[in-house]
């Protein structure tokens, strides 16, 4: 969330170079937490299972529900970043649009995968709406930054023809 300020500050300015160095800076130092951080979490879900007093059969499921949800971590950190940047913007349509498209794919894809994963098919449903969330959110950014562009070579053309 610290990294709100400086986007703002930067869109504000207009200094798009400097925005989009944060965007970057912030999802390189999310990885570099979160990816350590999602292998962690696979190697001690049997310490997290024993803390909890979970037994057999129990125990196994919540371990390997667990490592599947582990592998979404990077992904809903970015989203945090991508969020961020688009709320620096003022721009609250597009997060809104791709939370719902998002949302719509992981429910599609636990509706699809309970008969043959069972419990599984939630944690494996998260992933791949994170995983979509952070697609929707990099293309919408992307999308979003040529539109700026295209708007401001219009305006810089019609001060031209002034």
């Amino acid at each position: 969330q610290s990294v709100f300020s400086l986007l703002g500050q930067a869109h504000a300015k207009g200094e798009k170079k400097q925005f989009w160095n944060y965007v970057q800076k912030g999802i390189w130092m999310n990885l570099a937490l979160t990816i350590p951080g999602a292998i962690a979490m696979v190697l001690l879900t049997s310490v997290a299972a024993w803390m909890l007093h979970l037994h057999p059969p129990v125990s196994g499921t919540f371990q390997v529900a667990l490592m599947i949800y582990a592998l979404a971590v990077p992904f809903e950190s970015v989203n945090h970043i991508l969020l961020r940047a688009f709320y620096s913007m003022k721009n609250t349509l597009i997060p809104a649009l791709t939370t719902a498209l998002s949302a719509a794919c992981g429910i599609t894809s636990g509706y699809l995968l309970v008969h043959s994963y069972g419990i599984y098919a939630l944690a494996i449903a998260y992933i791949v709406t994170q995983m979509m969330q952070t697609l929707f959110l990099s293309a919408g950014l992307v999308m979003d930054s040529q539109k700026q562009k295209r708007i401001t070579n219009l305006e810089l053309r019609s001060t031209n023809l002034s």
